[in-house]
């Protein structure tokens, strides 16, 4: 028996419970001729529907008549830099080039490419530019490109961007370039032996140090002592490593050049570090703490001082109240526990 529902039909067996092959197929003959009888409307409807899309053949040749222009970041480096050289070129210009060029930098084979277009060393002359923004900018640039990349931080230790940064750093007369500079200083030097032994050698430390006199320098003295704990760490994992690999073994003999913790304690670091215990913000703290802790075995004696002892004491009252808090919530966060531990840490060791 035959049944039809709208667009659905179908058969039904009244005699058995299901059909046999033969009689499947007969009924799969007996749809494909009635569709057959009712194709002329069929067809027209899909001829509509096809009217109203275009072929696949089509397709390809309209995109083959199609011309786009589509330009490489070299390319656009290039346009970039010819922007920022034409003569005439004003401020906002140039500083929008730079603001380009630092997207692209991110990239590693582009900073490397701006070598070879001699971009970098228009960015270093932009270090020493008149406009404070421009300047600021440029030093975002450096910052950008160095991150990670030895090839461009050897550019950039060659082109003599270590001194020039410290300067900024330590006199500039515009906070935010002092800021960037920092930045730029710090993606210098990380990772990068040579480069660090540059640093201290150029008075990199004595430059920090200044900030601790700056009231305006309150953010740059966070970042000094984050990247010198950094630098910290860096040299005792390099001292970690197993001797058995030749690469370990000859990093370990350029790191062992950079005397960081020795002219840290001979330039006062142990007294400077504390001071920031002060601070409202608990993220500086844990640095302070951490930074206070890697360099224990050289300052111990001066963290005995009463000063430091207090703040220490503070420090731990206001924790262990803050871990009281933290554990009924249940969140999973132990960050004040972990604070109160550094907290600890120093005091066992000083006991």
């Amino acid at each position: 028996m035959k049944w039809k529902d709208g667009d659905r039909q179908g058969m039904v067996n009244t005699k058995n419970k299901y059909f046999t092959a033969s009689e499947l197929k007969d009924a799969l003959k007996k749809f494909k001729a009635d569709q057959d009888d009712v194709s002329a409307a069929g067809q027209q409807k899909l001829k509509n529907v096809k009217d109203q899309y275009r072929s696949y053949d089509e397709l390809k040749d309209i995109l083959q008549q199609m011309h786009v222009d589509v330009e490489t970041d070299t390319e656009i480096m290039q346009k970039l830099l010819l922007a920022y050289t034409e003569e005439g070129s004003s401020g906002d210009m140039r500083l929008h080039v730079l603001t380009e060029l630092e997207y692209h930098v991110h990239q590693i084979d582009n900073a490397q490419n701006l070598i070879e277009l001699g971009g970098f060393q228009l960015v270093i002359l932009a270090l020493n530019d008149s406009n404070s923004d421009i300047r600021a900018e440029a030093a975002r640039v450096l910052g950008a490109a160095v991150q990670s990349n030895p090839k461009v931080q050897i550019e950039a230790l060659e082109s003599g961007a270590v001194p020039t940064l410290i300067r900024f750093v330590a006199s500039d007369s515009s906070t935010a370039v002092r800021k960037k500079a920092l930045y730029a200083l710090s993606t210098l030097v990380r990772h990068f032996p040579l480069a660090q032994l540059r640093f201290l050698q150029q008075g990199g430390l004595s430059c920090l140090a200044q900030l601790f006199g700056d009231p305006n320098a309150t953010t740059l003295r966070i970042k000094a002592v984050t990247l010198l704990h950094d630098l910290m760490v860096e040299q005792i994992n390099v001292e970690n490593l197993s001797p058995d690999n030749p690469t370990n073994m000859e990093k370990k003999k350029q790191y062992e050049k950079v005397p960081l913790l020795q002219m840290m304690v001979e330039a006062g670091w142990c007294q400077l570090i504390p001071t920031l215990l002060d601070s409202p913000d608990h993220d500086t703290r844990e640095k302070v703490l951490r930074a206070m802790i890697t360099l224990f075995t050289p300052c111990h004696n001066d963290y005995k001082s009463t000063e430091t002892q207090q703040h220490l004491s503070v420090l731990r009252g206001e924790y262990q109240a803050l871990v009281v808090e933290e554990k009924p919530e249940d969140s999973g966060d132990d960050y004040f526990s972990l604070l109160l531990s550094l907290v600890d840490e120093i005091s066992t060791k000083m006991s």
